[in-house]
């Protein structure tokens, strides 16, 4: 089953056969356009001139198509189809150049302003954040000292209570 999606049908007109459509333009440029016929068609394209002397077959079917070619300046086209065929196209538009979508800009040289309301907030708690962080490491490494002396002051008195037990004690009581 096939599917047609014809779109606006006022936009459609009948072709008449041997009629050339011409597409002028003094600058290269897209041309698009549908056709529908009820037999097989050829659809012609010459760029040299409206004789259609170097035309070239561009597409061929038998029922609905779309075509689009680009040509640098003028085109001319031909669709050759049977002689009792309805032949049937959608040109949209002949002057199917681009136009500018919108109006010329110009490009601030100034460099953007990097703080914010948000950005300011958000360096003021990295700061936050920075100070309580250096206090606690400052607190945990007051603690690791104090507890190193601790542990230093403790090592000393073993060392001095084991010197003074080696002392006291003579060679002949050590051996019993």
């Amino acid at each position: 089953m096939k599917h047609f999606k014809v779109g606006v049908i006022d936009h459609w007109s009948n072709y008449n056969a041997g009629d050339v459509i011409a597409f002028p333009s003094n600058r290269p440029r897209r041309v698009a356009f549908e056709v529908i016929a009820n037999s097989p068609i050829e659809i012609w394209a010459d760029v040299e001139g409206s004789d259609l002397s170097k035309a070239v077959l561009i597409a061929s079917g038998d029922d609905k198509m779309s075509v689009e070619y680009t040509a640098k300046g003028n085109s001319w086209v031909l669709i050759k189809a049977d002689k009792k065929a309805q032949v049937w196209v959608n040109l949209p538009d002949l002057d199917q150049n681009v136009a500018k979508t919108m109006d010329d800009e110009f490009v601030n040289l100034e460099p953007r302003i990097r703080e914010n309301k948000e950005f300011g907030q958000m360096v003021e708690i990295m700061k936050l954040n920075k100070a309580h962080f250096d206090a606690q490491m400052k607190d945990e490494r007051i603690q690791l000292a104090q507890m190193r002396q601790q542990i230093a002051a403790m090592q000393a008195k073993e060392t001095v209570v084991a010197e003074e037990v080696t002392e006291d004690v003579t060679e002949g009581e050590a051996a019993t």
